[in-house]
């Protein structure tokens, strides 16, 4: 299955080590696919998942500019 990423925002960085452990929690809307990974009771990231056709890297990088022009 191919999944699509919009909107990703980066609230916080997390640095992951082998010596701590790191547990995230993704909580994901049914209704319109927003999702957010939790770690330490603090958001993340946010954003929008949505199940996709598949992707080539063409149609990947026509989208990557259209995105740069907005």
């Amino acid at each position: 299955m191919s999944v699509l990423f919009e909107q990703v925002q980066i609230h916080r960085a997390t640095i992951c080590s082998l010596a701590n452990k790191v547990i995230f929690y993704v909580n994901i809307l049914p209704t319109n696919g927003a999702f957010e990974i939790i770690e330490n009771s603090t958001i993340i990231v946010t954003g929008r998942i949505s199940q996709s056709e598949q992707l080539t890297m063409q149609k990947f990088h026509q989208q990557i500019k259209f995105n740069d022009n907005d």
